[in-house]
């Protein structure tokens, strides 16, 4: 039994569950978005 790996998935969802959890996935969607916006003007940019 690996006990660092259930420390690790323990702490990280102490992280998800506290406030600053919320901000860790705001900063993830937010960068996902920006990632699809940025690969929309590469297309429209490489497309016209």
């Amino acid at each position: 039994m690996d006990l660092r790996g259930g420390r690790s998935h323990r702490a990280v969802r102490s992280v998800l569950g506290g406030p600053q959890g919320w901000g860790v996935i705001l900063f993830f969607s937010k960068r996902r978005s920006f990632q699809s916006e940025s690969r929309l003007v590469w297309y429209i940019k490489t497309h016209s």
